[in-house]
């Protein structure tokens, strides 16, 4: 069964922060996918550097709907590494790259338990 949410609308009296899509992303995949992009074709964007992404950690993009000046929506045991916010409206749109707090963990104790 499809479940149906009522979100606020994306109108100037937007307030607060609402989550668009969020998804796993590595490297492997963007090589994978291999399609150019000529940047001159934007407004903006949000550029990833192939240096960001490692096989050997749990990264998220994420893309929220803020309110003026707002923050991203929480996401536990991670930490931004990288964000763009697109202020050319109301509600802004933030986009975020996460990476997993248990993927340091993981790195500080050399690829084993702990």
């Amino acid at each position: 069964m499809l479940r149906v949410y009522q979100r606020p609308r994306p109108d100037a009296a937007f307030e607060g922060v609402e989550n668009v899509v969020t998804t796993p992303i590595s490297l492997e995949e963007v090589c994978a996918i291999n399609q150019a992009m000529d940047p001159a074709e934007f407004a903006e964007i949000f550029e990833i550097s192939g240096h960001a992404l490692h096989t050997d950690r749990q990264q998220t993009v994420a893309i929220d709907l803020v309110e003026a000046g707002g923050k991203e929506m929480w996401k536990p045991a991670s930490r931004v590494l990288s964000q763009k916010a697109f202020t050319d409206a109301v509600p802004w749109i933030l986009v975020t790259l996460w990476e997993d707090d248990f993927a340091l963990e993981i790195r500080r104790c050399g690829g084993g338990c702990c």
